[in-house]
This record gives structure tokens, C-alpha cells and sequence, in this order.
């Protein structure tokens, strides 16, 4: 464990952005607006920065519908450009369906972070929709601009396209805080932090470690502002 984390009495690090217990806002709202576009049977284009709570809100929407074998979540992220959304489907009922290639029917689907998804992909999701094996498509990226779609298949998600808005710095503060307790920084330097992330979730929370970090390599509680300026601008050695 990270001598940051032990210093200061975490359990973990409760600063990850893969971490997604924590909320990132008021969700329900959007929740809510999400799950009945699923019921619905449309196709949905979540879109927001990195660090926003897309992949938390699929994670929701997962446990909501609850059925695993209806359900298929993939992580686009890390994959080349091509997804065999066929054997996904057809591998979440057994070996049975997947050795004869017996597709299911109603299948909802999240592919979360699709900006290396290729132009293919998003034509056999669009097949497979109109062919009622897929009752229902959230796609997530952090802009829609950057994804390969066809424009029949933009047709079709139409205006369902939901940005997730970006927090204030009140908001991230109280994000900051949320995670960290409320008496290990101050307002005024939250707000330093809040400044210098530019909107950017991930990097809010990057700054905050550097600084918790320091602290616990130089076996402080506390900082001046003047110090969290140098750390957070690179020029302090960690």
C-alpha cells in the first residue's frame, strides 16, 4: 500500500479514479433518465470528460436491471479497434449458445470508453438492434465527435445523446472532500487544486496525491499555500 495511504489512515486509495463507490454528483436524476431510455429500447450516447462518472453509471444501471445474463458491459479502453459484439452476447448464455453461435434476444448493452471502437463495430451493433437481439445500446466517450459511427447509426440514437455536466468548484471541493475528510485541507487551498484541474476530474485527483504524498514523505499534516502552488505546478522534487 502507498506510504500516503497508511500516513493518513485510508483504508485505500481513496483518491483512484477507477474507484467508482464514490459519486461524482447527484445522479439520480440521471439514473433515472437512463434507465427508462433502456426500457425504452433506444440507443443512448453518454458523453463527458474522464473522471465524470460514465463507467459508474453503467456500473448502476448493471446492478439496477440486475439480470447477468441479460447484460453485457465491456471496457473499450484498452482494446485495438475490433469486438466480436456477437460471441459477447452469445458467451453470457454458456457454452451451449456459443459453440452453435445461438444468439439471445434482448440483450442490453454498455460499451463504455468506445473512441477506439471501428467503423464495423458500430455497424454490427446496429445490425443486431434491428434484428431484436440487442433491446437496448449505452455508449459512453468523452467525445462524440471522435467515434467512427455511420451516420444511419447516429440516425438512430438521434437526439438521445446526454453530456454529463462539469462539476463547479464547489463541487469539486466538496468531491475532494467527500473522499478525503473535511479537515485535511482547507477551502482555500481546495480551491487552489479545483483551479488547476481544468474541469479535469482525473487531474483534480492526480493533484490531490501529489500533495498527500509530499506531505506524508515529509511527514507533515499540513501545508502552506505556497507550497501546494510549487506541488502543483511541478516545481517541487516529490
Amino acid at each position: 500500500m502507498d506510504e500516503w495511504i497508511n500516513y493518513f489512515h485510508f483504508k485505500k486509495d481513496v483518491l483512484s479514479t477507477e474507484d467508482h463507490s464514490y459519486p461524482l454528483m447527484d445522479e439520480s436524476d440521471l439514473v433515472d433518465e437512463l434507465i427508462y431510455r433502456v426500457q425504452a429500447a433506444d440507443l443512448v450516447f453518454l458523453e463527458g470528460k474522464q473522471g465524470t462518472g460514465k463507467t459508474r453509471l453503467l456500473m448502476e444501471l448493471a446492478r439496477k436491471f440486475g439480470n447477468n445474463k441479460q447484460v453485457v458491459y465491456l471496457d473499450c479502453k484498452n482494446i485495438n479497434s475490433t469486438v466480436d459484439i456477437e460471441s459477447l452476447m452469445t458467451g453470457k448464455y454458456g457454452w451451449w449458445n456459443k459453440l452453435f453461435k445461438k444468439i439471445p434476444r434482448n440483450m442490453i448493452v454498455f460499451l463504455d470508453n468506445i473512441q477506439k471502437l471501428d467503423y464495423k463495430n458500430g455497424e454490427r451493433i446496429k445490425y443486431f438492434f434491428d434484428q431484436g437481439n440487442i433491446q437496448s445500446v449505452i455508449f459512453t466517450a468523452e467525445d462524440r465527435h471522435n467515434v467512427k459511427f455511420s451516420e444511419s447509426l447516429w440516425q438512430r440514437i438521434g437526439k438521445r445523446i446526454i453530456q454529463i455536466p462539469e462539476l463547479s468548484t464547489t463541487e469539486e471541493k466538496e468531491l475532494i472532500q467527500d473522499r478525503i475528510g473535511k479537515n485535511k485541507l482547507n477551502s482555500a487551498q481546495l480551491k487552489m487544486i479545483s483551479d488547476a484541474s481544468n474541469g479535469n476530474i482525473k487531474i483534480l485527483l492526480d493533484n490531490t496525491r501529489e500533495i498527500f504524498e509530499y506531505m506524508a514523505d515529509k511527514k507533515q499534516k499540513k501545508l502552506s499555500r505556497e507550497k501546494i502552488e510549487e506541488i502543483i505546478h511541478g516545481k517541487e522534487e516529490i
